[in-house]
C-alpha cells in the first residue's frame, strides 16, 4: 500500500503544493512500515496546526484513526507509534510436553528406531506425535526447536564401542611414547579412522543445545 494524494479530491483552503509536500511518503515501504510513517506524519501535521479532517483526507484514513494516533502519543510517544511485529505462531504443545520431548532428544535417534543417531525435523516430528500425539509440520518442529534453543549443528562423532577409561589411559601412556619415537625417527605419524568405513557411517547434523557440540556416536 502506498499513499497517492489526489490533490483534486482535497477540500482544504491549504495551497496543492504543501499539501503534497507535506503528506508525501516515500514510495515502495511493506504495509506495516507505511502506516508507521502515516502515523510520525499525521502527528507532525497536527503540531502544524492541521485540522484532524484535514489529515484523515489526505492520508486516506477516517478520522477516528487520526484522533486514535494522536491519543497514543500524547500518552506514549513516539514509541506508541511504531508498528508492532506480529507475534509468532502459538505452540500446540504445553509446557510439560515440551520437557518431555526436550528429555527424548538428549538421547539418539537410534533409541527410537532410526538408523543413525542424528536428529532431524522429520524425526523430530515423529518423536512429537509419539509423545504427544499431535502433528506438527517440518516448519513448525524448527520453530519449536529454535525456541527450546537448539540449533542444527555437526556433531563430534565417537566409536560406541570406546572405553573412557581406556582411552584416557592411552593418551596419558602410550601416546606420548609414540610421539617420542616420530620424532626420534623423523617419522609422520597417519590415523586411520574406522568409523570412515563403517557401514552406518554418521554424516549430517543433529539438534543440540546451542553453544554445546553433540556427541555422535557410531559403530561397525
Amino acid at each position: 500500500m502506498e499513499l497517492t494524494v489526489f490533490l483534486s479530491t482535497l477540500k482544504t483552503n491549504r495551497p496543492a503544493g504543501l499539501i503534497a509536500e507535506e503528506t508525501q511518503m516515500p514510495p515502495r515501504l511493506p504495509d506495516n512500515l507505511v502506516l508507521e510513517r502515516y502515523r510520525f506524519r499525521a502527528i507532525e501535521l497536527r503540531k502544524k496546526d492541521w485540522k484532524v479532517s484535514e489529515i484523515a483526507e489526505a492520508f486516506g484514513v477516517n478520522r477516528r484513526a487520526v484522533t486514535r494516533w494522536s491519543t497514543n502519543y500524547r500518552r506514549g510517544g513516539r514509541e506508541s507509534l511504531k508498528s508492532k511485529k506480529a507475534p509468532g505462531p502459538r505452540l500446540r504443545l504445553s509446557a510439560k510436553e515440551m520437557t518431555r520431548v526436550l528429555a527424548s532428544l538428549k538421547l539418539p535417534a537410534t533409541d527410537f528406531g532410526f538408523e543413525t543417531p542424528l536428529w532431524t525435523c522429520k524425526r523430530v516430528g515423529y518423536l512429537i506425535q509419539k509423545l504427544t500425539g499431535k502433528d506438527l509440520d517440518n516448519s513448525n518442529v524448527w520453530r519449536l526447536l529454535k525456541r527450546l534453543g537448539l540449533t542444527n549443528q555437526k556433531g563430534e562423532r565417537r566409536a560406541s564401542e570406546q572405553d573412557p577409561k581406556e582411552t584416557k589411559r592411552w593418551s596419558k601412556e602410550e601416546w606420548p611414547k609414540i610421539l617420542a619415537k616420530a620424532k626420534r625417527w623423523q617419522a609422520m605419524i597417519y590415523f586411520q579412522d574406522e568409523a570412515g568405513v563403517s557401514v552406518n557411517a554418521v554424516m549430517g547434523k543433529t539438534w543440540a543445545p546451542k553453544g554445546k557440540t553433540p556427541i555422535v556416536t557410531c559403530g561397525n
